[in-house]
C-alpha cells in the first residue's frame, strides 16, 4: 500500500492507500484550486444600493408593528420582517416607527395601608385598601382619599364592584361578619348592602351578583341586598366545592371562573383545575375546562371576546420546588386559544397577570425570564405588554414596578391602573403629566440571512427623526452575536448620525446577528422616533480543495510498466490501478490523498471517474475531487 511519505519519491499522488502517477503528455491537463470564498446572495431585494455586489446579505426594517417574541426573522415573510424580539418603554404601535412610550406615574398609599383591588367607572377609578376607598380622578388622574370602608378585614382581589350609577361594592368574604359594604360614587360615607358577603362581585343587568369561596355559591342581590342563591358547585357526594372563583358580566351573561388557589397561585388543590361556567339567566353551567396544570387568575372581555390570563405550573429539579410559567388564553367557540405565555418556567416566581382592556387592546404586565436576563432590561423584570386584537401584536410598552404574584387592574377612559394585593403602590399609565420615559430599546430578532453559514458583517445604518425640541435626543446601537440571551451586547455607535453607516465591533465572523437600537429622549419632550434599520455582511462560504488529476494507467499483464520518480518500475499495472480507482468512487465514502501540496480527506465530485480507454487494459484517468 502506497503512503503519503511516497509523494514524490515515489509517486505523483496517493488516492485511497493506491499510488498513481500523472499523465505528461496529451491533451488531458490536471488542475488544482479552490472552491469559491463567496455565494450568490440569496435576498436581492434591492434595499441597500449594493445591487452591484452579488455577495452582499442585505436586510432592511422599518416597521416593528406586529409585535415582540419573534427569535429569528425571514426576510421572505413579510409578517417576519414586522416583528422584533424585545423591547422596553417602545411604542411600535403606528406602522413604519417605533418611539418612546409615555411614562407611567408610580404612587404610594400610606405607609401604613396596602393596596388589595380595584375597579372603574366611566369616570374614575377606584381601589381599596385594608381599611379605605381611594379613587383616581378621571379627568386629572389625581389620587383622592375616600371613606373608611369598615369591611372588617381587607376586600378580596375580586371583592369589589361598581354598579351602573357608580356605587362602589366591597366585600372581604362571606365568612366576614360585615357581608358586603356600599357607597354612594364612592363620596359617601359606606353603609352596610347585604349581611351575605362575597369574594368576587360584578354588576350585570341592573343587579348585583358574588361568587362566595366558602359556600361554593353563586348570588344574585335584590336591590335590599337579599342574597339569593343561584346555585351551589358540589361534587357527586354532594360535598361544597370550596374554591377561588372569580365572576365577570359578559354581554348578556355571567362567566365564572373556578380555579384552585387562584387568589394566592400555588399549587392546584387535589382533583380540581381550572373550570369556566356560565349563568345565562336561567341556569349554571360548565362551558369549558381549561388545561391541567393552567390555574387561572384573571378575566377581561374585551371587543366581545373573553380573556383568561395565569400559570403553568409543574414540579422542578428534585420534585420540592414548584416552577410557574405565565400564560394567556382567548376563549372563544367553546375552546381555548394561547394568546400569549412566558419564555419559560420559572423557580418559585408565582406570578400570573392581570388584564385590563384599554385604549382598544389588552394590557397586563409580565416578568419575564428572558427579559430578566436581558442587559437592556435593567434591574426590574417586570415590563407592561399590549395585545392588539387587530394586528395579533404583543408589545412592550411601560415599565411596571410590580414583584407581588398577586396583581390586579382597573381602567376608566384615560388611564390604567395596576396593583399588587398587599403593596403600597401602584401604577397609573399614562402619567398623568403627559410626559414619556427617559429611553425606549427595540432588541431585533436574530438576523441570518436565511443561511447557515458564517458572515462577515460589513456595515449597519439607522434611520430616525430628531425630536424638534431641546437637544433632540439621541440613538445608540448595540450588537450581540450569535444569541438573544448569552452575555451582553457591545457598542457600535453612541449618539449615531442617522443614515450614516457604522461598523465599529463588527469585525467578528458569526452566523446571526441581534441589534438593539436605544432611543433616548435627552432634554426634548418626546425623543427621537426610529424609522429604519438596515444591516450588510457577506456570508463566508466554507473553502475546500477542488482537484482533477490525470492519471497515467498504462502497462499491461507487467510488461512496459510506468517508471516511478525514483526511476523504479511502477508495481501494478493499468487494470489493477483502474480498478482501485473504481473501488473507491463506487463506496461512496471519503479517503485520503497526498500529492505535492500535502494531504487531505476528499470525495469524488459528481462524474468525478472517467476511464479513456487507450489500448485494452491501458488507460487515461480522469479524477475530480473535492476536499471533505
Amino acid at each position: 500500500m502506497a503512503v503519503a511519505g511516497d509523494v514524490p519519491r515515489h509517486f505523483d499522488v496517493v488516492i485511497n492507500g493506491e499510488g498513481y502517477m500523472f499523465m505528461e503528455a496529451g491533451d488531458q491537463l490536471g488542475e488544482s484550486g479552490y472552491s469559491p470564498l463567496f455565494v450568490d446572495r440569496q435576498n436581492t431585494q434591492g434595499a441597500y444600493g449594493d445591487a452591484q455586489f452579488d455577495f452582499w446579505l442585505t436586510y432592511s426594517q422599518n416597521d416593528w408593528s406586529l409585535g415582540a417574541f419573534q427569535r429569528y426573522v425571514r426576510t421572505t415573510d413579510q409578517d417576519s420582517k414586522r416583528q422584533f424580539w424585545l423591547g422596553k418603554n417602545a411604542n411600535v404601535s403606528r406602522p413604519g416607527q417605533v418611539s418612546i412610550s409615555r411614562a407611567a406615574e408610580s404612587n404610594t398609599v400610606d405607609s401604613s395601608d396596602t393596596v388589595v383591588c380595584a375597579a372603574s367607572s366611566n369616570d374614575k377609578i377606584y381601589f381599596a385598601s385594608a381599611t379605605k376607598l381611594y379613587s383616581v380622578s378621571g379627568s386629572s388622574g389625581a389620587e383622592a382619599d375616600g371613606q373608611t370602608h369598615g369591611v372588617g378585614n381587607a376586600p378580596t382581589a375580586r371583592g369589589i364592584a361598581v354598579d351602573g350609577s357608580g356605587d362602589v361594592y366591597l366585600s372581604a368574604g362571606k365568612a366576614e361578619s360585615t357581608g358586603i359594604r356600599a357607597t354612594a360614587d364612592g363620596s359617601e360615607n359606606f353603609t352596610s348592602f347585604s349581611a351575605t358577603g362575597a369574594n368576587s362581585l360584578a354588576f350585570l343587568n341592573n343587579a348585583l351578583y358574588g361568587y362566595a369561596k366558602e359556600a361554593g355559591t353563586l348570588y344574585s342581590y335584590a336591590t335590599d341586598g337579599t342574597a339569593t342563591a343561584l346555585h351551589t358547585f358540589r361534587g357527586a357526594d354532594g360535598d361544597v366545592h370550596n374554591v377561588e372563583g372569580q365572576i365577570v358580566a359578559f354581554g348578556p351573561r355571567l362567566m365564572l371562573m373556578l380555579t384552585p388557589n387562584a387568589a394566592a397561585p400555588g399549587a392546584p388543590a387535589s382533583g380540581f383545575h381550572t373550570e369556566l361556567w356560565e349563568y345565562n339567566g336561567v341556569g349554571v353551567s360548565r362551558t369549558l375546562t381549561m388545561p391541567r396544570n393552567f390555574i387561572g387568575w384573571d378575566m377581561e372581555v374585551m371587543n366581545g371576546s373573553l380573556f383568561v390570563s395565569g400559570h403553568f405550573i409543574r414540579h422542578g429539579p428534585g420534585g420540592t420546588n414548584l416552577e410557574y410559567k405565565p400564560a394567556i388564553y382567548v376563549v372563544a367557540g367553546g375552546r381555548e386559544v394561547k394568546l400569549w405565555e412566558a419564555y419559560d418556567y420559572e423557580d418559585n416566581i408565582a406570578f400570573a397577570p392581570s388584564l385590563v382592556g384599554w385604549d382598544g387592546k389588552l394590557w397586563f404586565p409580565a416578568r419575564d425570564p428572558v427579559t430578566a436576563a436581558l442587559a437592556i432590561a435593567g434591574t426590574s423584570s417586570m415590563r407592561l405588554f399590549s395585545y392588539d386584537p387587530e394586528t395579533g401584536a404583543i408589545s412592550p410598552e411601560s415599565n411596571a414596578p410590580f414583584v407581588s404574584g398577586k396583581v390586579f387592574g382597573a381602567a376608566n377612559q384615560r388611564y390604567m391602573f395596576h396593583g399588587s394585593v398587599g403593596s403600597a403602590t401602584y401604577t397609573l399609565y399614562p402619567h398623568p403629566d403627559g410626559s414619556s420615559e427617559a429611553t425606549a430599546e427595540i432588541q431585533t430578532s436574530l438576523f441570518d440571512g436565511d443561511s447557515t453559514l458564517q458572515k462577515h458583517w460589513e456595515s449597519v445604518q439607522v434611520e430616525f427623526d430628531d425630536a424638534s425640541d431641546g437637544n433632540g435626543g439621541t440613538v445608540n446601537i448595540e450588537r450581540q452575536f450569535n444569541s438573544l440571551e448569552d452575555g451582553g451586547y457591545t457598542t457600535i455607535q453612541n449618539d449615531a448620525t442617522s443614515g450614516t453607516e457604522y461598523n465599529t465591533n463588527l469585525d467578528a465572523a458569526s452566523r446571526e446577528l441581534s441589534l438593539v437600537i436605544t432611543l433616548n429622549k435627552g432634554t426634548s419632550t418626546r425623543g427621537p422616533v426610529l424609522k429604519a434599520v438596515r444591516l450588510r455582511g457577506s456570508p463566508i462560504n466554507p473553502s475546500f480543495r477542488r482537484e482533477r488529476y490525470v492519471l497515467n494507467l498504462h502497462s499491461v499483464d507487467g510488461e512496459q510498466m510506468i517508471l516511478m520518480r525514483n526511476g523504479q518500475l511502477h508495481p501494478d499495472d493499468g487494470l489493477t490501478q483502474a480498478k482501485a480507482l473504481r473501488t473507491a468512487f463506487t463506496s461512496g465514502d471519503d479517503f485520503s490523498v497526498t500529492d505535492e501540496f500535502g494531504t487531505y480527506n476528499a470525495v469524488f465530485e459528481p462524474e468525478g471517474l472517467r476511464l479513456i480507454r487507450t489500448r485494452s487494459q491501458e488507460y487515461v484517468a480522469v479524477v475530480r475531487l473535492r476536499e471533505s
